[in-house]
């Protein structure tokens, strides 16, 4: 295959494939954010933790508050923000874990 063809047009299914599970879903950069936001933490954390720009950064926080996932909270030191994992994301971090152990080929093998 020619480095500018594309992946999908790939005649080998098995390479079509790869590129699909090498990039990051939505709900894996969901599960990083709400880790790094665990014991609250600066958007500019989150950035570099989660590797994300300010665009992403700025709508995947969004989101998360919209659905109190996580809160923002006022840091009494220097007057900044900071954000911080909700019960609620705890509860979606727990089960993104165990769907993560369902999809592993190990669980698959057991069943």
């Amino acid at each position: 295959m020619m480095a500018n063809e594309n992946t999908w047009d790939s005649p080998e299914p098995s390479k079509r494939n790869e590129s699909v599970w090498l990039n990051r879903g939505s709900l894996e950069i969901i599960d990083l954010i709400l880790l790094a936001c665990k014991r609250g933490v600066l958007k500019t954390h989150i950035m570099y933790k989660c590797n994300l720009n300010s665009k992403q950064v700025h709508t995947y926080l969004n989101f998360l508050l919209r659905f109190r996932l996580i809160e923002k909270k006022r840091d009494q030191d220097n007057a900044r923000y900071l954000y911080e994992t909700t019960a609620r994301g705890r509860k979606f971090m727990l089960a993104y874990t165990e769907l993560q152990k369902i999809l592993t080929p190990e669980y698959a093998a057991e069943s």
